[in-house]
């Protein structure tokens, strides 16, 4: 697989958010996804928010109840992530 074809649709901006944001990693076959998601569902879940961005109403039925769906599983994914994140640097530190 062409390593290019392994990174979802996003421009440097959406990329650089989304890492901030604990939104992206990269699953085991090395394909960024968005925490939480398969690779096949990060793409979908992409292409919806292009299409809301381009026109709020643009998602209907199934589709939108799918990408609601994966919102919530992705940013559970997300917040556990910021929660690891923060314990980790609020952890206590070993003396040697």
């Amino acid at each position: 697989m062409d390593p290019q074809s392994r990174l979802l649709d996003l421009t440097d901006s959406e990329r650089a958010f989304h890492k901030d944001m604990h939104g992206l990693s990269i699953d085991k076959d090395g394909s960024e996804i968005l925490s939480g998601l398969t690779h096949e569902e990060s793409v979908f879940y992409i292409e919806c928010l292009h299409l809301r961005a381009a026109n709020s109403d643009s998602i209907r039925g199934r589709d939108y109840d799918r990408w609601v769906g994966l919102d919530e599983k992705h940013e559970h994914a997300r917040f556990g992530m910021i929660a690891a994140d923060a314990e980790a640097k609020c952890a206590p530190k070993s003396k040697p």
